[in-house]
């Protein structure tokens, strides 16, 4: 019987900057188990026992339909548990990435287009979670193929469903604390989408007579929390003093134009890795704000997870399956927007004083901020998630989070 083994450490997966230069050398995915300890089911058996054996094959294997930064983390730590692990995405490049730098079997696969042969591969899976948006006006693309998954999984070795939705779809509570019984009203039709997904999804796992549960995640950070970690054109401009922010430079000083638009759109966060681009930029080059930027900068409470924090929950809910139960997964502390940046400020020029070129302040007008009343808001209980799961979370507040990830960066400025 294998056990499974965690640690409240965080692996150093930063950014290395040279003197001369603003590029990023990726290190290798964190080795580090973010897992609960628990017990396998019965029948697991280890590497080392089977190593005669040719034809090994893990007893558990998990396909994670959908790969981005959540997926990616959850199969690191089951692979180093000897899981066998899978996965899909959209595209060639995402799919080398995987494949070359984390090793995982990684499959290109189109929702809306399902190949069967690609649908054939989920037989073989004992897990799956699925990590797939949906699309508004379509809903999730592979509920569109409902009854021909059904078909397709029913015949193999599925046991344990997850799907990840969000806490949006509560909509405003007016600054309510909400659990999972409390009634949902989306408040948009992404929203919408998300809480057809999960009855969607319940709906097939019931019918496939397997443990299906549904995770509403908060808003999400951790290292590494984008795909492509550079620093944000907004950055560069006040800090290093490059004004074309449609240019970058290279490792050796020479400006190249940015042609990836996956870099313009989604600009990596930079302080804890957390904030979203537009408040970044908004903070360092206090710029008027958008409708959006004034939207999150105003709001009340904001719940948020680490990606630590999601991966024990998972493992946890491996470890105790449930039949259709529904989990909010945040952290105890749905601080605004405001404070969490201003702590990040903080530890930044602690930690590195004397490189910041100005001080910025987050703090947002007031107008800004009572339009959050108007709007309404929530606070997500993760009562149940404790209580049924027995988890402890690793960062129960943004402070501890945020400053593990600070703590394991190397000095962006040099």
């Amino acid at each position: 019987m294998e056990v499974c083994s965690m640690s409240g450490q965080l692996p150093p997966t930063n950014p290395i900057f040279g003197r001369n230069s603003i590029y990023v050398v990726r290190r290798r995915p964190p080795t580090t188990s973010y897992f609960p300890s628990c017990r396998l089911r019965a029948g697991t058996t280890s590497r080392q026992e089977n190593e005669k054996s040719e034809s090994w094959e893990p007893a558990n294997r998990m396909f994670v339909l959908g790969m981005g930064f959540v997926g990616s983390f959850l199969a690191q730590g089951l692979k180093n548990q000897e899981w066998g692990v899978s996965g899909s995405c959209t595209s060639l490049v995402k799919k080398k990435k995987l494949e070359e730098e984390m090793g995982f079997d990684v499959y290109l696969f189109n929702a809306n287009e399902p190949e069967p042969e690609v649908l054939s591969i989920l037989n073989h899976h004992t897990h799956l979670i699925v990590s797939i948006p949906p699309l508004v006006g379509t809903g999730d693309p592979m509920l569109q193929h409902e009854e021909h998954l059904k078909s397709m999984l029913m015949e193999g070795n599925l046991k344990w469903l997850c799907y990840l939705s969000s806490t949006s779809v509560y909509g405003n509570c007016g600054g309510m604390w909400v659990d999972e019984d409390y009634p949902v009203c989306p408040a948009n039709e992404k929203a919408k989408a998300r809480l057809a997904a999960e009855e969607g999804w319940l709906k097939l796992g019931h019918d496939l007579g397997i443990s299906t549960q549904i995770f509403r995640l908060g808003g999400i950070y951790g290292p590494g929390r984008r795909t492509k970690f550079r620093f944000t054109c907004a950055f560069c401009s006040s800090f290093l003093g490059v004004e074309n922010l449609s240019f970058w430079p290279t490792a050796s000083g020479v400006m190249e134009p940015i042609m990836d638009l996956d870099l313009l759109h989604f600009k990596v966060d930079f302080l804890a890795n957390y904030l979203y681009p537009s408040a970044v930029d908004t903070v360092i080059k206090q710029e008027p704000l958008s409708e959006l930027q004034r939207m999150r900068a105003s709001r009340q409470y904001t719940s948020r997870v680490h990606v630590a924090d999601i991966c024990q929950a998972l493992r946890a809910s491996i470890c105790n399956p449930s039949s259709g139960r529904i989990y909010n997964l945040v952290d105890d502390d749905p601080a605004p927007r405001t404070e969490v940046i201003s702590y990040a400020w903080d530890l930044v020029n602690r930690k590195w004083s004397g490189h910041t070129k100005q001080t910025v302040s987050p703090c947002m007008p007031e107008s800004f901020r009572t339009e959050s009343i108007s709007r309404g808001e929530k606070r997500v209980s993760n009562a149940r998630m404790k209580k049924e799961l027995g988890v402890k979370l690793l960062h129960p507040s943004y402070k501890s989070g945020l400053k593990s990830i600070i703590d394991h960066m190397d000095n962006p400025f040099l």
